[in-house]
Order: C-alpha cells, then sequence, then structure tokens
C-alpha cells in the first residue's frame, strides 16, 4: 500500500455572507448622501458618518429588524449556544464613503462582540473588503512561493450592493485604496450579548 498524507485544516474563521438582503430603496439612499456633508475623515482618507448610532434613525427601521434576523442566525448556525436566553444586539453603527485614492485603515472593533457591513453602493468586480490574519507566535518567518489557505496573511472578499457580512469584531480588517471614482457606501455596526452565559457550577456564570 502507498503512503497516504492528508492535511487537515482546523479552527476556521467564519465570516457570515448574506447577498441581496432586502432592496435599497430611495429614502434610504437620499438619506445616505444626505449624511455625507455631516461625516469627519478617518485616516485613510474616506470618512464616516457623526452619527454613530445610525441604525436607530426612522428610514432603517426595516434594515435594523432584518440585520437582527440575520444576527440571530449567525447565532444559531455559527455559535450554537447551549444557553437559550443569549441575544445578540446591536450597539453603535454608522457609514461610510470612499472614494478615488482613498482607503480605510486596518482595524479592528474594540468593546463589540460581533461587527457587520452592509453596502449600499460598490464598484461590483474592483470593490473587496480584506481580512487580515491574526498574528501568530513563530520561530521562523518563510516567505511563501505561492499562497494558500495556510500561509495566506491576508484575505479579501468581493462585495455587492445590499450585501451583508458579519464577523468576529477581533478580527482586523481593511480596504485597500480606490483606484476607481465610483463611490463605496457602507452602514457599519457592532454588537453586544445579553442574558446568562455560563454556569454557576462551574464558576463561568456571567448575567449580562
Amino acid at each position: 500500500m502507498g503512503i497516504e498524507v492528508s492535511v487537515n485544516s482546523i479552527f476556521p474563521t467564519p465570516v457570515y455572507s448574506a447577498a441581496n438582503i432586502k432592496p435599497i430603496t430611495k429614502f434610504e439612499l437620499d438619506f445616505v448622501e444626505e449624511h455625507k456633508s455631516k461625516s469627519r475623515m478617518n485616516q485613510g482618507g474616506n470618512s464616516s458618518s457623526v452619527e454613530s448610532y445610525i441604525l436607530e434613525q426612522f428610514v432603517f427601521k426595516d434594515l435594523k429588524n432584518i440585520l437582527e434576523q440575520h444576527l440571530e442566525e449567525y447565532l444559531k448556525k455559527i455559535i450554537c449556544p447551549a444557553e437559550t436566553s443569549i441575544k445578540i444586539y446591536i450597539t453603535q453603527s454608522w457609514l461610510n464613503y470612499t472614494t478615488i485614492n482613498q482607503h480605510h485603515h486596518i482595524h479592528a472593533h474594540e468593546n463589540s462582540f460581533l461587527s457587520g457591513v452592509f453596502y449600499f453602493k460598490v464598484n461590483k468586480g474592483i470593490d473587496h473588503i480584506f481580512f487580515r490574519k491574526p498574528p501568530q507566535p513563530s520561530l521562523l518567518h518563510i516567505t511563501p512561493k505561492e499562497p494558500n489557505i495556510y500561509n495566506t496573511i491576508d484575505c479579501k472578499i468581493e462585495i455587492d450592493k445590499a450585501m451583508l457580512l458579519i464577523f468576529s469584531s477581533t478580527l482586523s480588517h481593511y480596504v485597500e485604496s480606490k483606484q476607481d471614482d465610483n463611490e463605496r457606501i457602507s452602514l457599519s455596526f457592532n454588537t453586544y450579548v445579553k442574558g446568562n452565559i455560563g454556569d454557576a457550577a462551574t464558576l463561568t456564570q456571567l448575567k449580562l
């Protein structure tokens, strides 16, 4: 018998994706355009809305409900909690505007459990979001000849209008410098958890 070799990919990093989660209305787009003048510049030259609880606006009532439904799906399908009282709720939310020669610096989201982004405007086939592999202790850094799922540091995901992504808030991400003049507009949000987590007998109980 010949030698059989296999490589197991363990501990994958989930990034939840849902396409066309709702039609984008003119009411929503008009509101998004209006808030462009009420934004502040980020490190990469792009801008974010000064309003950081944007999903509390009436115009986004339906969108917020849909986002909460997808957070519930993430909780059930990916986290699969034994506790039945756990809920994930949206905390802060804001709009992002990026155009030619602007980028969004690499960052993660503090004081948040899961983060998400919904896209109002993108240039499909050109616009992406990049995620960076968490740093791992190593004695050596060996430059790979060609990338694969084990040696890649940065991973990009193609995005589209009305698309939603949900991922761990500890996962670093960024947007590279935009080379076309089609404006990219997204809505980002953070979340936290409420409910009874853990177990009193094992001294891990946390009531939120």
